[in-house]
């Protein structure tokens, strides 16, 4: 039940950012660098650190969802980016995650 109630949470979340920007902002995460990634607005920055967070766990194999562990890899993440603005974030988030 915890479960369904995280969920739903994270997809109401998701929904709610979605619906305020334009249907048609797309990027492609392969290539988003660091100097795009720190001037990007709240919502989406969420939804980046969402969607890499995701995707690394799905690398590594974790299963588990750790907040300290996010909120680690948001500030390394941040200043990573803002030391090395022409870094690839897919790059440096692999660098600074903390399953490393």
């Amino acid at each position: 039940m915890k479960k369904l109630i995280i969920l739903s949470v994270a997809l109401l979340f998701s929904s709610a950012v979605f619906a305020k920007k334009e249907a048609n902002v797309k990027f492609d995460m392969n290539e988003l660098r660091c100097s795009e990634f720190i001037e990007m607005d709240e919502d989406t920055v969420g939804v980046v650190l969402t969607w890499l967070s995701g995707y690394l766990a799905n690398s590594t194999g974790e299963t588990r969802f750790n907040g300290d562990h996010f909120d680690k890899f948001s500030e390394s993440l941040n200043t990573f980016c803002g030391r090395n603005l022409d870094s690839k974030v897919l790059d440096a988030s692999r660098q600074v995650s903390p399953s490393r």
